[in-house]
């Protein structure tokens, strides 16, 4: 695993960068790789930045968890790989994930094979193709909060608690201090590290 070197992210805003990582923790950002956490970072700066007002008016706002989606399978196609979770070669996700699946005896916390099933559905089948709900910013910001707690407790779940190191606390530290904690308290991704 090769490490992701955040300073050097440059094109986003550092305060996403840090936050993101704080969350994940620097195992599971090596896991990812620098392509897979920035697929979540994608999403993430969309999220949390003002749209141009020539774009206001979209009422389906899901196009912002575009690359989240992405990032959820990018992360499961690894997972999968990694812990042998495929009963043929053919498989796909959903089907990997469905509870008679002999490999998901792995799984500590069952709940997850569900989970993980649900939100794979939405990101497939929500984000991908039309729907009859358009998602309002409320909405999507709630999923966004759901895909990267999946991935989050499905890491620990296989490998163990993913910790921030010095390096992430420096950065998060630097764009949180105390003055900004009820702040972070409000904040509907501020459940996930609860994880930590």
């Amino acid at each position: 695993m090769k490490k992701v070197y955040l300073d050097f992210l440059s094109l986003y805003p550092k305060k996403e960068v840090y936050f993101l990582a704080y969350i994940f923790g620097r195992r599971l950002v090596d896991f990812l790789g620098e392509d897979g956490f920035c697929l979540f970072l994608d999403s993430k700066v969309l999220l949390f930045s003002n749209d141009p007002k020539e774009i206001w008016g979209i009422r389906d706002k899901t196009y912002k968890l575009h690359s989240g989606s992405k990032g959820l399978e990018y992360f499961l196609k690894k997972l999968i790989k990694g812990q042998s979770l495929k009963r043929n070669e053919n498989e796909e996700i959903p089907n990997t994930f469905d509870n008679s699946n002999p490999n998901l005896r792995k799984i500590k916390d069952r709940k997850l094979i569900l989970k993980t099933k649900s939100t794979w559905e939405f990101c497939r089948n929500e984000i991908m193709h039309p729907s009859k709900h358009n998602y309002s910013y409320g909405d999507v910001l709630d999923k966004y909060g759901e895909i990267t707690e999946l991935v989050a407790e499905l890491y620990k779940d296989f490998y163990g608690k993913s910790i921030p190191d010095q390096e992430i606390k420096d950065g998060y530290d630097m764009y949180f201090t105390n003055r900004n904690s009820n702040l972070r308290k409000k904040s509907l991704l501020f459940k996930l590290l609860k994880l930590k």
